[in-house]
């Protein structure tokens, strides 16, 4: 689960100073946009959308250091075949799209 406290301002910013500490590329718009994707995969998990989750991001979570914040999230899922169970996971996942395109970036 992520954490509130990884939305704030302070938290972006030490996440961020770390990574420049190793010298490494840690502009804290990407933090934050990688966070709020990764809190967007987590959202669609409490769904009963069944979807395959792929692309760099999926490697992101796999690897031991990170080279490189992803701000997008890959998924798959099944041919929807009826109007009806189209409406149904829009229903679901509407709450979703609407609460993310309110979160405001730094």
């Amino acid at each position: 689960m992520i954490e509130e406290t990884t939305f704030t301002k302070d938290w972006i910013n030490q996440i961020s100073n770390e990574y420049k500490k190793s010298k490494k590329r840690a502009d804290p718009a990407l933090i934050e946009k990688a966070t709020k994707a990764l809190h967007l995969l987590e959202s669609l998990t409490l769904t009963d959308l069944q979807f395959i989750f792929k692309g760099g991001t999926a490697l992101l979570l796999l690897l031991d250091e990170m080279h490189r914040f992803s701000i997008d999230i890959d998924i798959i899922i099944e041919k929807i075949k009826t109007k009806k169970t189209w409406m149904l996971y829009w229903n679901r996942l509407l709450p979703i799209v609407v609460y993310f395109k309110g979160m405001r970036s730094m």
